[in-house]
């Protein structure tokens, strides 16, 4: 990042040429398309991308176009475009980062590309009016904390990582979607998205990404129990993943632990068949999961 930074000062042509990649990248129609629209004022591409200009340096968004007004429009105008309900950031990064794999994917035909599923925890431990907070449990420091869970998919080849999708997931038991909002509108939408369970949020966006050709989703044990795995495998991929010791898998005619099945089996023969043995076609998949 610093040498990005030292880059940019050295010569003004390297801010014209992430100006011109942007504009190829994000043009306006698509922008009209993803719900950004203003009646009047600085258009939404040049407010856009002077955020994304903030990214490539050291300063923020308060000291640039508040204290420095370095910037084309004031500060209440950055705020007030971050904070429209009807700008669908999650389609525009998916439609940008869709352009930026297949351009990726031309140089790396020869990479295995993969799907990424992963969460993390935004914690919002002051926000008490925080619409659709809840308590969620962080598995770092093992205690409840109040705010969101972070889900995340990208897209990944072995040397880059483009993200794709990403959603604010809440708890579904103890949250409602507040009345008063017109079901057609992209908040409430939203809002709706957030009460799923993260697994069928996760099986979504693995269905949105069948265009991008990847063959194989990574994921840890969150999303690694077997009516998500066959769910994945249904879409066509292949998973790997970590598997819970609580789960009960059938292997050569019999229920058996992943760590009994890991250490009776001849990886050099039957590793890249084990999914297929462990989930077969014909048997309901809640019969393998048991808790201890």
């Amino acid at each position: 990042m610093k040498d990005i930074v030292s880059l940019l000062k050295k010569s003004a042509k390297n801010f014209d040429k992430i100006s011109q990649t942007g504009k190829r990248l994000i043009p306006s129609t698509l922008m009209k398309k993803c719900g950004f629209k203003k009646e009047k004022g600085l258009p939404c591409k040049t407010i856009l991308t002077d955020l994304l200009m903030l990214a490539f340096e050291k300063k923020g968004l308060y000291q640039k176009a508040g204290k420095d007004k370095e910037m084309n429009g004031n500060l209440k105008t950055y705020y007030r475009f971050l904070e429209n309900a009807k700008h669908q950031w999650e389609k525009l990064l998916y439609e940008v980062a869709e352009k930026v794999v297949f351009e990726i994917s031309k140089l790396t035909d020869h990479r295995r590309h993969v799907l990424v599923i992963d969460d993390s925890l935004y914690e919002r431990p002051y926000g008490k009016r925080v619409e659709l907070s809840a308590w969620q449990y962080d598995h770092v420091d093992h205690v409840c904390k109040k705010g969101f869970r972070f889900l995340t998919v990208g897209w990944a080849d072995g040397f880059s990582f483009i993200p794709l999708m990403f959603r604010l997931v809440s708890s579904g038991k103890t949250q409602t979607v507040p009345e008063g909002y017109d079901k057609r509108t992209t908040a409430y939408r939203r809002r709706i998205n957030a009460l799923k369970k993260m697994t069928d949020s996760a099986i979504e966006f693995l269905g949105k990404a069948k265009s991008l050709g990847a063959q194989y989703v990574t994921c840890d044990s969150w999303f690694g129990n077997p009516k998500t795995i066959r769910q994945m495998k249904n879409l066509g991929y292949d998973v790997v993943s970590h598997i819970k010791s609580n789960y009960l898998f059938c292997f050569d005619n019999g229920l058996y632990k992943a760590k009994y099945i890991q250490k009776h089996l001849d990886r050099s023969k039957e590793w890249c068949n084990l999914i297929d043995k462990l989930l077969p076609e014909n048997a309901p998949t809640d019969c393998y999961s048991r808790n201890n």
